[in-house]
């Protein structure tokens, strides 16, 4: 719902994606749960420089499941990057595999 626009998605803005989500949650909660956490996706997909997100996400079927709160940088190094900072990562990988 919010993978960008020049992917060829709607790029919903956030009341839209809480309008679909809840009436999908209307019958069963955890049917509107999945959406919403794979909703990540495409947020990570729009903050990113294209290439590195199309290389990531090679098609919009592609779903992240989990979560990445970065608070910190990335400086280009010999072989790589360095990072700095803290932060925190959430899987859920009963989602990642269906």
């Amino acid at each position: 719902m919010n993978i960008p626009r020049n992917w060829g998605d709607p790029e919903l803005n956030l009341m839209n994606q809480i309008d679909i989500i809840g009436t999908l949650s209307g019958g069963d909660t955890s049917v509107g749960w999945c959406p919403s956490i794979s909703e990540n996706s495409g947020i990570y997909r729009g903050h990113i420089e294209d290439e590195a997100a199309r290389e990531l996400y090679p098609n919009v079927d592609m779903a992240q499941s989990g979560w990445v709160y970065p608070s910190g940088t990335a400086e280009e190094v010999d072989g790589g990057y360095e990072l700095t900072g803290v932060g925190s990562l959430d899987l859920d990988l009963t989602i990642a595999i269906d």
